[in-house]
Formats: structure tokens, C-alpha cells, sequence
């Protein structure tokens, strides 16, 4: 059964209805987003986010030399000794933005949760609009909803991961394209290269046919 909201027959009401319930489903993620939000880091891919938490923590810790050469450290019993010796292939976004938040508040796991919680809900703003190009407000809420709560996101968007921060890049960098300005499409694609580089394959192709 499709889900629809009621109209009024007014195009402004109908769209600024939607953007309210928009603001619902950002807020209804938020809530699930918080809780535990200081906890160990304990779901199927713990290992990975472990890593991408490592490079956070070395740029917390070492500043802009840990920028240029991010780091992380052998999550294997005993890696205490031997911090920050492996490399990884990956700009340390959740470092970088979560730098000054650590700073002034501590609390290190949190900070780089709330930076993936904060690219989730712009994800979610970002998807309504593109599916508004083509969609009756209604509509664009139905696909928006099923994002809001998909899987996908309730798990990666708030774990310190890349994956978010790479597919908010692609959503802006979509909205941009669809909008004829380039400048703003390919920062945010590079964005999203840097964020996880195996999207250029993907992502390339369709930013090229729309631009």
C-alpha cells in the first residue's frame, strides 16, 4: 500500500508539510542515534570501526602530521605496545572535524559517533530534495522514510566508519549536478573519494552523464 500524506491542495502547504515530517524523521533518527553513545563499539564490523576510530585518535593526538599520514594501530591483543604503525588508505575525516570537539569536551568515541550522526541527517534532507526533482512532495517523504530507517543507515550512521561520510559526499555531489553547478558537485565528490576511494568506480560514470 503506498503511503501518502494528505494535501491540501496547495503546492506550498503540501511541500512545507513534508519538510516538517522531513525534520520528524531526522529527529526519530537522532534519538536512536544517542543512545549508548559513549559505549565500546560492539556490532559485526567493531574491527573496522576500531580502525577508523584509531586515525581519529591519532590525529587527536599528534595533530596535522597524523593528517598527512594517518595512522592506526594492530587491533590484536597486545597492540598497546606498538600504537599507530599501520597506515591506512584513508583521508581521517572523523579526526579531522572531531578535532576541536575533543579538545574542549574529551569523550573521543562519542565525538566521532555524533560526526557520522551528523552526515546521516544531512543525507536525509539531502535525499528528499533530490527525489523531489521527480516526486510529488508525498512521494519524495515515502523514499526519504524508507532511508531514514533503512538498515544501512541506522548501522552506519552512527559508527565511526567512512561509508556515510562517502555516500552524503555522492548525495551532494548528485544535488549539485542536478542543479548545473559544477564547482560545488566535484568538491563534493572529491569529498566523497577522499571519505572511501572505491566510490570513484561507481560515482564517476553518473556525475560525468549529468554534468
Amino acid at each position: 500500500m503506498r503511503t501518502t500524506i494528505p494535501t491540501t491542495g496547495n503546492p506550498v502547504m503540501d511541500e512545507l508539510r513534508a519538510r516538517r515530517l522531513v525534520a520528524f524523521l531526522q529527529i526519530s533518527f537522532l534519538v536512536i542515534a544517542l543512545f549508548h553513545l559513549n559505549g565500546p563499539f560492539l556490532s559485526f564490523h567493531y574491527e573496522r570501526q576500531n580502525q577508523t576510530f584509531d586515525t581519529a585518535c591519532h590525529v587527536f593526538n599528534e595533530g596535522w602530521s597524523a593528517v598527512l599520514a594517518p595512522k592506526t594501530s594492530f587491533s590484536l591483543p597486545g597492540y598497546e605496545a606498538r600504537p599507530f604503525t599501520v597506515v591506512r588508505q584513508e583521508f581521517p575525516f572523523h579526526g579531522v572535524l572531531g578535532w576541536p570537539l575533543v579538545k574542549v569536551l574529551g569523550h573521543a568515541a562519542a565525538v566521532v559517533r555524533v560526526i557520522s550522526i551528523i552526515f546521516a541527517l544531512g543525507s536525509i534532507s539531502l535525499l528528499y530534495l533530490i527525489l523531489r526533482q521527480w516526486l510529488a512532495p508525498s512521494m519524495a517523504l515515502t523514499g526519504t522514510a524508507l532511508w531514514s530507517f533503512s538498515p544501512l543507515l541506522l548501522h552506519f550512521g552512527q559508527v565511526p566508519m567512512p561509508d556515510i561520510l562517502c555516500t552524503t559526499g555522492m548525495l551532494a555531489a548528485f544535488w549539485f549536478a542536478l542543479k548545473n553547478n559544477l564547482p560545488a558537485s566535484s568538491g563534493s565528490f572529491l569529498f566523497a573519494v577522499l571519505a572511501k576511494i572505491s566510490i570513484i568506480v561507481f560515482g564517476l560514470p553518473v556525475l560525468t552523464a549529468l554534468l
